[in-house]
């Protein structure tokens, strides 16, 4: 028996293209309605005009010291570095405890968090000087410093 090949050839046309989700700008994100500059992802919610993200960061160590990062350079827990999904390596970004105002400045080096609400990873160094060793996460602005 054998099979039309327009259907196949349609439904495989229909499948290309390019997923929204990884786009440049993420143009068609969709708007959080609290603000007509900002944008709601996965990775938080990043006001366009002040490139600001908000939301939970946690914090990862002692488990992960020495491994490979997302980057490919060595994980050092007390380095004032992150992991956070879709910011470029080497980006530096200002991250703000929302409760205390305490903030620290770290590299993005790898890829993460893994848990859907958070937003950001930091080394142990970096949620040490924040002050969120003991909480474990904390509720956070991240602004953008320096683009790589």
């Amino acid at each position: 028996m054998k099979l039309p090949l327009l259907p196949i050839f349609l439904l495989l046309i229909s499948c290309a293209g390019t997923s929204p989700r990884y786009s440049a700008e993420n143009s068609s994100l969709p708007r959080s309605g609290r603000e007509k500059n900002e944008k709601k992802s996965d990775s938080g919610t990043i006001s366009v005009r002040r490139r600001e993200l908000h939301g939970e960061a946690s914090w990862y160590g002692d488990r992960f010291n020495g491994r490979k990062t997302a980057s490919g350079e060595s994980f050092d827990m007390n380095a004032f570095t992150a992991a956070h999904r879709t910011i470029p390596f080497n980006t530096i970004v200002e991250v703000t405890d929302d409760n205390s105002g305490k903030s620290v400045k770290v590299r993005i080096n790898d890829r993460g968090p893994t848990i859907h609400r958070r937003i950001i990873d930091l080394s142990k160094g970096a949620a040490s000087k924040l002050g969120i060793l003991e909480k474990g996460v904390a509720d956070v602005h991240i602004t953008v410093v320096k683009n790589p």
